[in-house]
């Protein structure tokens, strides 16, 4: 039951579009169960998760493997990157 409180009173689940509902539930839950069983709170979360096929028979790797980040704490956040926007029309691509 406590685990169907963090996403809001429903399982999560991972939508179309690099939606990661499911991987933000789970990075979550463990920030959460970690502030309750050590009283401390983290700035940052980096988690990897497996998900897709494997790359070829023996890999260890699989085809949407991803590393998810989580800034709890966004007073910590110093900058973003934007997409750069290229201009098909420039000599220097």
């Amino acid at each position: 039951m406590g685990r169907l409180k963090v996403t809001g009173g429903r399982p999560a689940t991972n939508g179309e579009y690099n939606e990661r509902y499911l991987d933000c539930a789970v990075i979550q839950a463990a920030h959460k169960r970690a502030e309750e069983r050590y009283s401390k709170s983290f700035d940052t979360v980096v988690g990897p998760f497996g998900q897709g096929s494997k790359i070829y028979e023996s890999a260890m790797l699989c085809d949407f493997d991803h590393m998810q980040i989580c800034v709890a704490n966004q007073n910590k956040i110093k900058g973003c990157f934007y997409e750069r926007i290229v201009d098909q029309q420039s000599p220097v691509l």
